[in-house]
């Protein structure tokens, strides 16, 4: 919980009754004090009553909008400089730019994460803070200045040319000083050491120019004590217009120094924590940025947060990476989200899926082929990473490449270079790699199936994605943005999922992670008759297979079942699901058709 949440109040403006429950629901339980309103003149109302700290203020209202509630607001002398949220379903660049117009500060979107939502009022309201503190400080500085000047008595003060005291008025006393005695002294011995050169330097100045004198200095006072005074003075002229010395006044200034000191520890305080503001503000940026620039990535739970983290950090290199995990898991979102995030980002980013391409093909769908290069070549072709050039190539389902083709491979990823096929032309091209797999490359080294150094060469920075079972906190979001996709799509409403449907699927063991998910949502929604979402989990797949009590016959059909899964019913072929089982492809055919196991729809 914040620091300041203690007594800050926040108004809440929207008109979906829904929305101002959930949003005060959640503010409420992180210690906010929480008002709301319906419309912009009950907020204007509200807040003329009694000005909150902060504004979260929906865009499209009826009566008045948003945009003009933030113009009225603005408007009032009081409530001109209280921070503005604007919260909108809305991402057109031109609702932002009217927004920063009318004199909001920031840009929430919905659907909105508690977290974001969160750490940016945080934020605005210590910036808030800050800045009062920096007005109270400027007030008081001011009447303290007032109140010096009342009750200051300047001390008049005359010396020769040499700096000699010809006279001190009585005031001085007030510090200990008899101006009797003073009298033919050098003001100078008056002065602390560590002054002394600078207020000679300025007072021979004085006479060379004829000028004025102005210095700060401290004066040793009878009982030792030091004080801070300001000296004002000109030059004192004899008939003839020559200089004989110098006239003015000394002016105590001790509180302004006190004060001025004061001001200088705050404004070093405040300059501090406006630098760790920053700094917060970069990370929630950064946050922001991940969550926002790749839509497409839907995530709540610290482990994808971190593996986020990761992908943004090496996207500003050109290092290649290797990205794994089970099938399913998003790999391919994530190799997006790299190059989105990279310097290479306007320019392609080619994706090959290596188990898709026949092994006969795949070197000429890589570098090209000239024509007449093998039979069936009737015309050239370019390859993929010329295609790729100042961009990204993603090797898809690297673990399925044939042999011969891994080695040229490897040399590409060493000089950059390659000759099409048919041609002894070598081609230079600049392109980051990208590679992934749902196999163990380690253990298809040990096996001798895939190459050792090439494996080297691609596990420069890898970023391991893990399965849906153990990041259960993005289900619930998952679950919503594809019923937000699918609802559009089919112009149907959902407001809300049974609580039975969401237990099922935060029980469900997922081997097929989100893109199973995925296709059990599309499945729902097809079936959706009313808003409240229900979702039916196929009856072979409710509860993990090691939760009750099974038959044999029962383990290994659920076993078959979840290896079909995440070999994406694949039964034949490097990675498909014979290979897995240890088993012919008729021999689990055979055990399919015995089990009553087939593809679902």
């Amino acid at each position: 919980m914040s620091e300041l949440n203690n007594d800050s109040t926040i108004l809440i403006v929207d008109d979906n009754p829904d929305n101002l429950q959930i949003l005060g629901t959640i503010l409420w339980n992180n210690g906010y004090e929480v008002c709301v309103a319906a419309n912009g003149p009950d907020a204007l109302d509200i807040a003329q009553k009694t000005p909150p700290d902060l504004v979260v203020l929906d865009v499209r209202m009826p009566v008045m909008n948003g945009f003009e509630t933030c113009r009225r607001l603005k408007a009032s002398a009081n409530l001109r400089n209280i921070p503005v949220l604007f919260l909108s379903g809305l991402t057109e660049p031109e609702d932002k730019v009217e927004g920063f117009r009318c004199g909001g500060i920031d840009y929430i979107t919905k659907p909105f994460r508690t977290a974001e939502v969160l750490a940016r009022i945080d934020t605005h309201l210590k910036l808030r803070r800050y800045e009062k503190r920096l007005e109270q400080a400027a007030e008081t500085s001011e009447e303290k200045y007032r109140k010096l000047l009342e009750s200051t008595k300047d001390i008049v003060y005359s010396v020769d040319a040499r700096g000699r005291l010809t006279y001190l008025g009585q005031q001085a006393t007030r510090y200990g000083i008899d101006p009797q005695d003073a009298i033919s002294r050098l003001l100078l011995e008056f002065v602390t050491p560590e002054d002394r050169e600078r207020v000679e330097a300025e007072f021979d100045r004085t006479v060379a120019t004829g000028g004025e004198s102005h210095t700060e200095f401290r004066l040793v006072a009878g009982d030792g004590r030091l004080h801070w005074f300001e000296e004002r003075g000109g030059v004192l002229r004899d008939e003839t217009g020559g200089v004989t010395g110098i006239s003015g006044v000394l002016r105590d200034i001790a509180d302004r120094k006190r004060t001025e000191q004061e001001l200088e520890g705050a404004f070093e305080q405040i300059k501090s924590l406006k630098e760790r503001i920053e700094a917060e503000n970069v990370y929630l940026r950064k946050e922001i940025q991940l969550a926002h620039q790749h839509g497409d990535i839907v995530v709540q739970s610290n482990t994808m947060m971190s593996v986020l983290a990761q992908a943004e950090e090496v996207a500003r290199t050109d290092s290649t990476v290797l990205i794994l995990g089970e099938t399913g898991t998003g790999k391919e979102l994530l190799a997006r989200a790299v190059h989105d995030l990279s310097p290479r980002s306007n320019h392609p980013l080619v994706i090959v899926n290596c188990a898709a391409i026949p092994s006969s093909l795949i070197e000429s769908e890589l570098f090209g082929r000239e024509k007449g290069a093998f039979t069936g070549a009737f015309t050239k072709q370019i390859g993929r990473f010329e295609v790729a050039d100042k961009g990204t190539i993603l090797l898809d389902e690297i673990g399925e490449l044939p042999a011969e083709t891994q080695v040229k491979l490897l040399g590409v990823l060493q000089t950059n270079r390659f000759e099409r096929l048919g041609s002894s032309e070598t081609i230079d091209v600049d392109v980051r790699v990208l590679a992934a797999t749902n196999r163990d490359l380690e253990k298809d080294v040990e096996r001798g199936q895939f190459r050792r150094d090439l494996f080297y060469r691609l596990n420069v920075f890898p970023i391991t994605i893990p399965p849906l079972r153990e990041r259960k906190d993005d289900i619930n979001p998952l679950v919503w943005a594809f019923v937000n996709e699918f609802s559009d799509k089919m112009g149907k409403r959902i407001e809300s999922i049974s609580q039975k449907s969401m237990d099922d699927l935060h029980n469900f063991h997922w081997p097929g992670n989100i893109r199973e998910l995925r296709n059990i949502i599309e499945r729902a929604m097809i079936g959706a008759d009313s808003p409240v979402l229900r979702i039916q989990l196929p009856a072979s797949q409710k509860t993990p297979p090691d939760s009750r009590k099974q038959t044999m016959a029962e383990v290994e059909r659920q076993y078959i079942i979840d290896i079909l899964a995440q070999t994406e019913w694949r039964i034949r072929g490097r990675g498909g699901a014979a290979e897995t089982l240890g088993l012919k492809p008729t021999t689990l055919e055979s055990r399919m058709k015995k089990l009553g196991i087939s593809r679902p729809l």
